[in-house]
């Protein structure tokens, strides 16, 4: 069994001020990646941990940094079996 039932027991779905915060389930959306169109985040997730990491726009200092330390860790999560996007305004 997984620790995934005590995990989400510690975390409410969802928020009251309608914000998305650490734990809360992602809404269900489409989405167009450098992989292809995906008609459901939560199909494209089925049954596995997914890290979704949002930034503002590309080339941004901060955003730049975090996203490639992701790069560095994407092995050891796909290893773990937990899928990685990220979130953008910029256009594929």
């Amino acid at each position: 069994e997984t620790g995934t039932p005590l995990y989400m027991s510690l975390y409410p779905e969802g928020s009251t001020d309608g914000g998305i915060r650490l734990g809360n389930i992602v809404p269900d959306f489409a989405m167009d990646t450098t992989q292809g169109s995906f008609d459901s985040f939560h199909e494209w997730k089925k049954e596995k941990w997914a890290i979704l990491f949002s930034h503002p726009a590309d080339f941004t200092p901060v955003c730049t940094t975090e996203i490639g330390r992701l790069a560095l860790k994407y092995d050891d999560l796909e290893a773990m079996d937990c899928k990685v996007a990220t979130l953008s305004v910029d256009p594929v």
